[in-house]
């Protein structure tokens, strides 16, 4: 039983501080990703020190990373899609206060343009 009272304790604190996080030195940087799109999207989140957070986010689906460093000075982070070789296809800066999400749609020539909802 008490075991049991434990985890569950665990379990709200972890619940309840997932909300207010601390950004800088010394605390991750936690923030979802939701891809809107119908094909899987490289992803790069990348902190003024330097640290990157790098995600493979699938169609139509939602993840959760954390990464270490700080913000830039105003809190936001560079966001980059990426391309399968390594080429930034969108690129912006954002906050991470609330999920970042991709937008794709496949062009007339049937190419893919990216976009991302980044404040």
């Amino acid at each position: 039983m008490l075991r049991l009272s434990l985890i569950a304790f665990f379990a709200l604190v972890s619940i309840s501080s997932a909300g207010a996080q601390r950004l800088g030195p010394g605390n991750p940087s936690c923030y979802e990703i939701q891809n809107t799109g119908a094909v899987t999207v490289l992803t790069h989140v990348i902190m003024d020190s330097g640290e990157r957070s790098v995600a493979r986010v699938p169609a139509n689906s939602r993840q959760r990373h954390c990464v270490g460093g700080s913000p830039h000075s105003d809190g936001r982070v560079t966001f980059r899609v990426m391309s399968t070789f390594g080429m930034p296809l969108f690129s912006c800066q954002t906050f991470i206060d609330r999920p970042i999400v991709v937008l794709a749609a496949r062009r007339a020539d049937g190419s893919w343009e990216y976009d991302a909802k980044c404040r």
